[in-house]
């Protein structure tokens, strides 16, 4: 359970990351 909850966790953060980037494309364009 443990390591599903860090595998989840690490997903968030890989989605919350893209989510960034996707908002600084549209800053720059």
């Amino acid at each position: 359970m443990n390591l599903y909850n860090k595998l989840l966790t690490q997903v968030e953060i890989t989605d919350l990351i893209n989510t960034m980037n996707y908002g600084l494309v549209w800053i720059v364009l």
